[in-house]
């Protein structure tokens, strides 16, 4: 059994197997996902990078974090552009994710 905690506060002191993060499109190395990537030293970014993430809507990234935060697994979630953001997209996109 999957069993799903929706959590807010500082993404880099809270634990788990997997932290999903949605990322508006061209806005991923901002907020959360640039706290981890500094934590992470920066290796979150160059994955990202390297495998063309943009934040796309609906595209996925997972990336092991190699015990470099509290989640063994983090996975990047495209939300699209956020001038595009609807509630049926937000709901999309957390059905993909």
């Amino acid at each position: 059994m999957i069993e799903i905690h929706v959590k807010s506060g500082d993404l880099a002191t809270l634990k788990g197997a997997v932290c999903l993060i949605g990322c508006f499109e061209g806005e991923i190395n901002q907020g959360a996902v640039a706290a981890i990537d500094q934590k992470m030293g920066g290796r979150l970014g160059k994955t990202a990078a390297s495998e063309d993430f943009r934040g796309a809507f609906l595209k996925t990234l997972l990336i092991r974090s190699e015990e470099a935060i509290g989640f063994g697994r983090l996975i990047l979630l495209g939300l699209g552009k956020r001038p595009d953001m609807t509630c049926d997209r937000f709901r999309q996109a957390m059905g993909r994710g």
